[in-house]
């Protein structure tokens, strides 16, 4: 009998993104071993910083990774700094071979890409797109209201094959602003 594989998945997301995988992970209850360990939001060279020691820490033992995923926002790269830091994210994701997720601005791209294509977007749009799709247009939700619903999966479920169609349909044109597509498909077919 083979074992089950170790996938480890870091949210650099302290909420949502990782509250939406556990659930997708238990709806689909993979065979593989997914583990989830959310974030404290930061930069995205602690991300793989961080990826980096549990990799040396669980190498070579029993409880090995398979293989470990960073899930960042984009919006985290945009001032010279952190342009300058993801020259050294690359470095690190090349040696480990980390796998790299990303949500451009952020993790509502997804979101709102359950129910129409968006490539390029404001963050301003988005919001409204989400709000519009989610929560009815209600002026009482903002986006700080979205990013702690603990009922996005919940919300979004029925669409989820239309987000992953609308990215690899994006992702031909090298226009997508996820990813994520991948890791859902992973999770949804192991």
């Amino acid at each position: 009998m083979s074992e089950r594989k170790r996938i480890l998945i870091l949210c650099e997301d302290k909420i949502s993104c990782p509250v939406y995988l556990n659930k997708l992970r238990h709806e689909y209850r993979p065979k593989t071993r997914f583990e989830i360990e959310k974030g404290k939001g930061g930069n995205i060279l602690g991300l793989f910083k961080k990826a980096e020691q549990i990799y040396f820490e669980y190498k070579d033992t029993a409880f090995e990774y398979d293989e470990i995923y960073c899930l960042y926002d984009k919006d985290r790269l945009k001032g010279k700094e952190e342009r300058i830091q993801y020259k050294e994210v690359c470095l690190i994701k090349k040696k480990y071979g980390f796998k790299e997720i990303f949500f451009d601005p952020y993790f509502e791209i997804w979101l709102a890409l359950h129910f129409e294509k968006i490539n390029k977007i404001s963050k301003t749009e988005l919001v409204k797109k989400v709000k519009k799709h989610l929560y009815n247009n209600d002026k009482k939700i903002h986006q700080e209201d979205f990013k702690k619903d603990k009922r996005i999966f919940e919300k979004t479920n029925k669409q989820i094959l239309a987000a992953v169609q609308n990215c690899e349909e994006l992702s031909k044109s090298k226009i997508c602003p996820t990813n994520f597509h991948e890791l859902i498909k992973r999770i949804m077919e192991e």
